[in-house]
């Protein structure tokens, strides 16, 4: 089976008021939960730690997209509390390779809208749905009223005439939290669409972004701008990495190629708070400034390019962290402000090889109550026989999520630390995390070209993000294996998909999913 990725991504933009105003939703809105690809939901407040263990399976749905197998329907992504037509709903947005957009209500199983933007004059077969996304959610500040001075009338009868009524400052951000809000989805003939989130209806014409039938990974956002990041193997696509400003200000695509080798990772771009965007290519990790994608800095593996791995990025201590991937098997720790230093090859740390079979997908990053930063990488295989962790949950030949904390060092250099292994879990997705809990869905069992074996199925484990230790299983609920496209967590539900087409949601039981 070719697998290229089909010209399916989705991008929603939220106005945040349920998580601002609320506090008690949260938006699920790209890959990974954010710009940074961390897997970590840390606004979760529909269960603690010791609830997990009571999740169950809530729904399932079977959609209608066609082809079947490995990564032909994405993981969902979340709009926490939309203030629609219909009421307040919690929506999943799902796409598939067919070029279909499903929109449920995820409360009640029940279907919202769905669109079909199955372009004319797509130029190949794909097989692979892109992971759609949603634009960061938006918190609205009310400004105060500006202070004036009392005013003096003049002397004698004549007074000074009342200023002309101004607008209610508060008006034009009303205007913005009730507007109709875009879903952003790019269709097989590049285009970027521009639709209402409550009904599905165009908001405006399509808007040219990419080349007809590319291979489009995970679409990120920042600041009014969609990246994306192709790859070759299907129609006119290159391996490209691309951004659109999306505020009416310019029209104009910036990209980056630079005659690029090898990219992908399952999250796409991962991006900085500032809008840097990291993606690797080949043998090099790139950093990319934001909006124009002109190169700004770089570091390049030791021991040549291999499998490549979405970046995470995330802050600790006042300083800007990058953790990636290399073909040896090895994490290695990177300064955002200066990649590899003055030659481009140095990190701030590398660890032991993990595995042969390397890791796979992307990276996670999370952090305690307690102030310990972790970070986790999905492996496929046994572990190399040298790595050892000071807590591991038994023997992994099938695969694992390792866990790495970064630690200080008396000489005050930054290092990762092998924190501990899980259980055997095989071929794993890259794990997420909310509320102290990493979720870790084991895909079943695939051979080397990524193609499922046998009957096995997909499984979705809890484990305990501090020692690894497994909290809960669903054991053979899932009858089909994973889809290669990774997880989903907000608001009480774990959400991943499977090759026969099927959308799953395990969590815990809510009052307003009785049917």
């Amino acid at each position: 089976m070719r697998k290229t990725w089909a010209v399916t991504a989705v991008l929603v933009s939220c106005a945040g008021v349920a998580s601002s105003q609320m506090g008690r939703t949260t938006d699920w809105w790209s890959y990974g939960g954010d710009a940074q690809r961390t897997g970590w939901e840390k606004s979760e407040q529909k269960f603690v730690k010791d609830e997990v263990k009571d999740f169950r399976l809530l729904w399932k749905r079977k959609l209608d997209n066609g082809k079947k197998g490995v990564g032909t329907l994405a993981a969902p992504v979340i709009l926490g509390n939309l203030i629609g037509s219909r009421g307040f709903k919690e929506l999943a947005f799902v796409a598939g390779s067919s070029g279909k957009l499903w929109v449920m209500d995820s409360d009640l199983d029940r279907m919202y809208w769905e669109k079909n933007l199955e372009a004319s004059g797509k130029s190949c077969d794909s097989s692979w749905a892109a992971m759609p996304t949603l634009s960061a959610p938006v918190t609205f500040r009310f400004p105060r009223p500006a202070a004036t001075a009392p005013v003096n009338p003049a002397p004698g009868p004549r007074r000074t005439p009342p200023p002309a009524p101004k607008e209610d400052p508060n008006a034009g951000v009303f205007r913005r939290i009730f507007a109709p809000r875009p879903v952003f989805m790019v269709s097989a003939d590049g285009m970027l669409h521009r639709i209402n989130v409550d009904d599905g209806s165009d908001l405006q014409p399509p808007m040219p972004f990419l080349p007809a039938g590319s291979a489009v990974h995970s679409l990120n956002y920042n600041e009014n701008v969609v990246y994306a990041l192709t790859s070759k193997g299907c129609g006119q696509g290159k391996n490209a990495v691309w951004a659109l400003d999306v505020s009416g200000a310019s029209t104009n695509v910036a990209y980056y190629d630079s005659d690029m080798p090898a990219v992908g990772g399952l999250g796409g771009v991962a991006l900085a708070t500032n809008g840097t965007a990291y993606v690797q290519s080949g043998d090099r990790l790139l950093a990319l400034t934001a909006k124009e994608l002109k190169e700004a800095d770089s570091f390049t593996f030791p021991n040549g390019e291999g499998d490549i791995v979405t970046p995470v990025v995330f802050s600790s201590k006042g300083k800007d962290l990058v953790a990636a991937a290399g073909k040896d098997g090895r994490l290695y720790l990177l300064d955002a402000k200066s990649l590899g230093g003055a030659d481009h090859k140095t990190a701030l740390f590398q660890t032991t090889p993990l595995s042969a079979r390397g890791i796979w997908g992307s990276l996670a990053s999370w952090e305690d109550t307690d102030g310990s930063r972790y970070v986790l990488a999905s492996v496929w295989g046994p572990l190399d026989s040298d790595f050892k962790a000071p807590v591991t949950n038994g023997e992994t030949p099938h695969g694992s999520i390792v866990a790495f904390k970064l630690t200080d060092g008396a000489d005050g250099k930054l290092s990762l630390a092998p924190a501990w292994v899980s259980p055997d879990v095989s071929a794993p997705s890259p794990a997420v995390i909310a509320q102290g809990v990493v979720f870790a869905l084991s895909n079943g069992e695939f051979n080397a070209k990524k193609h499922p074996k046998g009957s096995s199925h997909a499984t979705l484990y809890a484990l305990d993000g501090v020692t690894g230790k497994q909290m809960y299983s669903t054991g053979n609920q899932a009858t089909s294996p994973g889809g290669l496209t990774g997880l989903t967590i907000a608001n009480g539900r774990v959400y991943f998909t499977t090759v026969d087409n099927t959308l799953y949601a395990f969590g815990k039981y809510l009052e307003t999913e009785t049917r």
